[in-house]
């Protein structure tokens, strides 16, 4: 059975218990597989496009089959900034309908066009909203090898969005992110699916490589964590140190202001999808 996301955030949890701890957390509008409904009707055990799996509260989803085929037939806007309440009307003081973190789904409506700055959408219910025009961009499903250079520098360009950002365990985006968090949220922004934890898995393109090929975009994977390389020795990632509010840049160039020599001796692997 098929669910879409219909909260900011669908949190992701080791047990069906929300004071248990988070393992990732779904946007709004992605839509996941159910793989038991039955075990406990107040949690669902759902997997996600990106195959990673928890269990989800299940007054997060929207169950009803023929809206959510619908609603996978409609092409995607992605919100671009931190937080995007989508409107009754296009005016600011209108009421709000439904609100989503950076990278949450839209539908888009075919032979709408810019009304004076705001856009009409469509939300997995079936209802229609506006949004800010500046504040969304057409989903990016597929990648080209070819475009090497500007996708290396779209994935960095995305990860820098969440500077600042708390180190959330778990999170996934602007409210709270982990190190994983931001990778695999940088990459599918880019409709690129790597694994969401800090580890190289089989059955996805990510490959090892040395750390002297390590180019931008390509990433650190140290032990129990992962960054992703700016380019040098320099690189961006989401931090539990203890000087660290969370995403921030780091180096391991020993004559950096920004060294880390702890994680250094932690370092394991690069890996490029490449």
């Amino acid at each position: 059975m098929k669910a879409v996301v219909i909260n900011d955030l669908a949190p992701l949890y080791t047990k069906p218990d929300k004071d248990s701890e988070l393992a990732d957390e779904a946007l709004f509008g992605m839509v996941t597989t159910v793989l038991d409904a039955e075990k406990n009707k107040d949690f669902f055990l759902v997997e996600t496009h990106y195959r990673y799996q928890g269990l989800s509260p299940s007054s997060c989803y929207l169950l009803d089959q023929d809206a959510i085929s619908t609603w996978e037939s409609l092409k995607k806007w992605t919100v671009q900034v931190n937080y995007l309440d989508v409107r009754k009307e296009p005016h600011v003081i209108a009421p709000t309908l439904a609100s989503l973190t950076r990278g949450g789904l839209l539908g888009q409506i075919e032979g709408e066009s810019d009304h004076d700055g705001w856009t009409l959408i469509q939300l997995p219910c079936g209802r229609r909203g506006y949004v800010k025009t500046p504040c969304i961009r057409e989903q990016i499903t597929s990648w080209n090898k070819q475009n090497e250079s500007s996708l290396r520098k779209a994935l960095t360009d995305t990860a820098k969005l969440y500077i600042g950002t708390q180190y959330r365990w778990g999170g996934k985006s602007p409210l709270g992110i982990d190190c994983s968090g931001l990778t695999s949220v940088s990459y599918l922004q880019n409709g690129i699916l790597i694994y969401r934890d800090a580890s190289i898995k089989e059955g996805f393109e990510m490959r090892p490589i040395p750390l002297d090929q390590a180019k931008e975009g390509d990433l650190y994977f140290f032990k129990g964590h992962v960054a992703m390389c700016l380019g040098g020795r320099d690189f961006i990632h989401s931090t539990a140190y203890r000087l660290s509010p969370g995403v921030t840049f780091n180096s391991l160039d020993p004559d950096s202001p920004a060294y880390r020599p702890d994680l250094v001796e932690d370092f394991k692997t690069a890996g490029t999808i490449f």
